[in-house]
């Protein structure tokens, strides 16, 4: 009867493990990207100012992903609305990307909350930091 009690009670834990760490490990680790509207794992995008669009980076390539830090490389494009918005031109520039800081959100998803940007030669400064939130609710 204790065996098989045993038996029954591993099993179950075993499906528990099955169910609810496969999909955290296929996504590369808990980790993620807290966009405008919603934690993503491994976005090709992320929008800086949700507001109006200001900056962002795109056709970002992740090298790493789920870990204490996520590495990749990608395009910052920023708007520098001179002489004002509407009339200004994009800049864009090819970076390197590490994300880090993890935290809770309240949607259950630990996302990265710091975003380092390093410039390629010829960009106006070498390194910007982003700080990342939790998407809107």
């Amino acid at each position: 009867m204790i065996r098989a009690m045993r038996r029954a009670v591993l099993s179950v834990l075993l499906v528990c493990v099955v169910v609810f760490a496969a999909p955290a490990l296929a996504s590369g680790g808990s980790n993620r990207i807290g966009g405008c509207t919603k934690s993503q794992v491994r976005p090709s995008a992320i929008i800086l100012f949700c507001g109006d669009d200001g900056a962002y980076v795109n056709h970002i390539r992740w090298s790493s992903f789920g870990a204490a830090t996520a590495r990749g490389s990608g395009t910052y494009a920023f708007n520098p609305c001179k002489p004002n918005c509407a009339a200004s031109k994009y800049r864009t520039y090819s970076v390197k990307l590490v994300a880090s800081q993890a935290k809770p959100c309240w949607d259950a998803h630990n996302d990265y909350r710091m975003l380092e940007l390093v410039f390629a030669a010829g960009a106006p400064s070498p390194t910007k930091n982003f700080a990342l939130y939790c998407p809107a609710g």
